[in-house]
């Protein structure tokens, strides 16, 4: 509640001009009531009894309370103040013309005397339309974005120099999320990460004011204490001013202060926030020439062109050819669900459990996609968005959805997910020219080259200088078929300091140090030509700069189909989180362990074993007969498999080489089909065996290539 000096300024704000005779006693009794009504749910009847006690009071006070009164119901009392969404001020924020924000950090030291040192004050605007974004920081740097235009402006005042970066704007470029907005996310996030999070209300600058605290302490070893207060418009849904504090044990941390207004104008150019007129002027220019203009328009118009009615499974192979993760996508138009799916578990031994879940799945687009459905993945992020709003939810390995988060981007969608365009169009930036190599032309394609100077900031490395060169196929319907990047990857260290770095950042190498290629592909009954088939590549060379043999890092597998009949439902937000919350795996696991601890029991009771040089033998000699129960108890657990697929396979004769054993409980033993061993006179694959679950010491299969 309130005080009587507060409840007269709110008086004030409505104009109300209460009798110089009034009693100050009648307001104090009918506070204390009101007060103890929010307790104890008593009516208004004795409050209104006191109300109208004198004459004074009737003609002033009644006014004066109906107004009072009803606002401390919904505005003044903390206890029944009710949440609000975070969406909702965002939303308001991209409704502005314009939005002034300055924000003052304040440190605090950690020494007896807690000296309070401000850092200075930053300062953004931004505007709606035109999009326009601009930064003043307190060392007198400026960053002016006029992001329709694609112009990039940046002042330093230590050289009195404006750079200013054109470009062609990219298609549906907004700044969207600017800094005002990523300090309100902040709340959502730590919301997430299990904040504590209160609604009160308060009086600012003379107006009400709705406030959500937020109290959050990050576990072990951080240990940051954070608490951040957010003053919102409650009218608007127009955030008024943000505090941001955070600390330790050992150290009293910092403060930060935002203060937002909503201007009817703003800065229209970089002068107009205190750069000076003399200042040199540098342009750099990264407008495409005219004819890359035409060269790429094929090349856009199929970009464009690229059907959104269709469901799209994608698998992601390791670099043991392993599939680690599935994605399904259903894309109608503007409503698009996204889920990724991950297929090993936490503790899950992959060369034991990738036979069984390869076999659960398949590799065909309907059963992989029933794989999806029926939830059988160790773990799965959705994103779905409708049009309007975005929602996603994660299943944990355990089976537990998190609760459904909701953001609102009108027009625009925020998933992370690769869409159809995405896999065989990539964006290409406008900083492009043509070029013409010798693959390029042995291959009869086009090829385009962007060049990126190197991001340094305050002495630290963001990214270095990177070439990228685009192949691009008339004949597979202008697809970029093939994509190399030209950088130096040496450092793993996110942000590292460029004085420590063993490389000039500015320097693009030579030769490309990864490769996104398309290997096969496929049409739908249009003609129209789609990839199925996308191997990602590292290449790297020895002292001499010459290559070494490729790594093959992943393997995306496309399957497509187009203007599918969707499920039902399927992007309706209440359907995003899955009503079978056991995920399926644990059915899988339980089929395996079954399979193999009977395989086990069946290998100790024979009266006889094969060694294990013979033993791996019979096994093929057992999968080429299809003699599956035989191969169940040669390599315990791989009953599991899919029998469909290993009666299409082609029976091989392979021949073995000389058993490598390793400790007492396991034995290598390398092999190779008899054709191939004939050519190479070498093995090219590996049996594992091992004897560790076998009370007997008899050695059976556990995983081989």
């Amino acid at each position: 509640m309130k005080s009587l000096k507060d409840i007269k300024k709110l008086i004030e704000t409505f104009n109300v001009k209460p009798r110089s005779e009034m009693k100050s006693s009648v307001l104090d009794e009918a506070l204390q009531i009101q007060r103890n009504k929010t307790q104890q749910n008593n009516s208004d009847t004795h409050t209104w009894r006191i109300i109208m006690k004198t004459k004074t009071a009737k003609l002033a006070v009644a006014a004066i309370f109906a107004i009072s009164i009803l606002l401390s119901i919904t505005v003044f009392d903390k206890s029944v103040s009710q949440a609000f969404a975070i969406n909702d001020i965002i939303e308001a924020m991209n409704a502005s013309q314009w939005m002034h924000l300055t924000i003052e950090v304040t440190q605090v030291d950690a020494d007896p005397d807690t000296v309070k040192r401000t850092k200075g004050t930053n300062e953004m605007w931004s505007s709606a339309n035109p999009d326009r974004m601009v930064i003043k920081h307190p060392d007198g740097s400026v960053k002016y974005a006029e992001l329709d235009m694609g112009k990039h402006s940046e002042y330093d005042p230590q050289t009195n120099v404006i750079t200013t970066k054109l470009r062609s704007p990219a298609k549906g470029e907004q700044s969207m999320i600017n800094m005002g907005q990523m300090l309100v996310k902040q709340i959502e996030q730590l919301k997430e990460q299990g904040a504590s999070v209160t609604y009160s209300d308060d009086i600012y600058k003379g107006s009400t004011a709705k406030i959500i605290n937020v109290d959050y302490t990050a576990p072990a070893p951080q240990n940051v204490h954070i608490i951040m207060s957010l003053w919102v418009e409650p009218e608007t849904n127009l955030p008024l001013k943000l505090t941001s504090q955070q600390s330790t044990e050992q150290v009293s941390g910092a403060t930060m202060t935002g203060t937002f207004s909503y201007p009817d104008s703003g800065p229209t150019d970089i002068y107009q926030v205190g750069v000076p007129r003399d200042a040199e002027i540098k342009i750099i220019d990264n407008r495409p020439e005219p004819d890359m203009v035409e060269t790429l328009k094929p090349y856009n118009a199929a970009r464009d062109s690229v059907v959104d009615n269709y469901i799209m499974v994608v698998t992601y192979a390791n670099n043991a050819k392993k599939i680690d993760r599935v994605t399904a996508i259903y894309n109608d138009g503007s409503k698009q669900r996204y889920e990724n799916h991950f297929v090993f578990g936490p503790g899950d031994a992959m060369y034991k459990m990738w036979p069984v879940y390869a076999a659960e799945m398949g590799d065909s687009f309907d059963s992989l996609l029933e794989w999806i459905q029926q939830n059988r993945s160790s773990q799965a992020w959705i994103y779905l968005y409708d049009g309007e709003y975005a929602y996603k939810s994660h299943r944990d390995a355990t089976g537990k959805w998190t609760e459904k988060d909701e953001q609102h981007w009108p027009g625009r969608n925020p998933n992370p997910s690769s869409d159809l365009d995405g896999l065989g169009w990539s964006f290409i930036g406008t900083n492009a020219k043509m070029v013409n190599n010798n693959y390029s032309r042995t291959n009869n394609l086009i090829c385009i080259e962007t060049n990126n100077k190197a991001q340094i900031e305050n002495g630290k490395l963001r990214f270095p200088a990177e070439k990228r060169l685009y192949y691009i196929d008339p004949l597979h319907g202008y697809m970029c078929i093939r994509k190399d990047s030209f950088w130096n990857n040496s450092s793993r260290q996110h942000m590292p300091d460029v004085d420590q770095l063993d490389f000039d950042p500015e320097v693009i190498p030579s030769r490309p140090s990864s490769r996104v290629e398309t290997t096969e592909f496929t049409q739908d009954e249009a003609g129209r030509w789609y990839p199925a088939r996308i191997e990602h590549t590292s290449i790297k060379y020895d002292d001499q700069g010459n290559e070494l043999p490729s790594r093959l890092n992943s393997i995306q597998n496309i399957h497509l189909l187009i203007t599918p009949e969707f499920p039902e439902g399927i992007f309706e937000p209440e359907n995003i989180i899955s009503k079978d919350t056991q995920p399926g795996i644990k059915r899988a696991k339980q089929m395996y362990q079954d399979a193999f601890d009977l395989a086990i029991s069946q290998i100790d009771a024979q009266p006889d074993w094969p060694e294990p040089a013979q033993l791996a033998a019979d096994y093929w000699n057992a999968r080429a007969d299809k003699d599956y129960s035989k191969c169940a108890t040669l390599w315990p657990g791989s009953v599991t498999w899919n029998e469909k697929l290993l009666a299409d396979e082609q029976p091989t004769e392979y021949v073995f080489g000389q058993l490598n054993q390793s400790s007492e409980n396991y034995i290598t033993i390398p092999y190779a089909s008899k054709t191939y061993y004939e050519e190479h006179h070498d093995y090219n694959l590996k049996m594992h065996l091992t004897n560790e679950k076998s009370k007997k010491g008899r050695f059976y299969i556990i995983s081989a290539n």
